[in-house]
């Protein structure tokens, strides 16, 4: 994966603050979402969000910390912890490229799909991770 002037220097700003490497880092919109090593997400957020703060404080935008994981559907479960998945299938489109279906009951796909931006960006992390086109709910 190729990085623009811009991610280099938030992952910069990220090692130097937190002292972790981030494998990836997207800006999208006012949010800056940076995906760390599976159990590196603590000391990148900081004792009491201090590093989010400083981040944020110096990018002045929103700063979002997800964990990378090796399963997409684990990543895309993590990166939404508040909501119950009842399982994931893997479909083709039409272009015959990968799509991930999560299924969840409706009160969870409500809660899902009101948090638009954020699903934007996991699908735009699991498209440059995992190479899915698409995460259908």
């Amino acid at each position: 994966m190729k990085f623009g002037e811009q991610e280099i220097q938030l992952l910069n700003a990220l090692r130097s603050i937190s002292r972790v490497e981030a494998k990836d880092c997207l800006v999208l919109d006012k949010t800056i979402s940076f995906v760390v090593e599976e159990g590196k997400i603590g000391q990148a957020i900081g004792k009491g969000g201090q590093n989010i703060k400083k981040l944020e404080e110096t990018f002045k935008k929103r700063i979002e910390i997800v964990e990378f994981r090796e399963k997409p559907e684990n990543f895309l479960a993590g990166a939404f912890s508040n909501i119950k998945f009842n399982g994931f299938e893997f479909s083709q489109n039409g272009e015959q490229k990968k799509v991930l279906v999560a299924k969840t009951d409706q009160e969870n796909k409500r809660k899902l799909l009101n948090s638009t931006g954020k699903l934007k960006r996991m699908k735009e992390l699991l498209e440059r991770n995992f190479d899915i086109a698409d995460v259908k709910i």
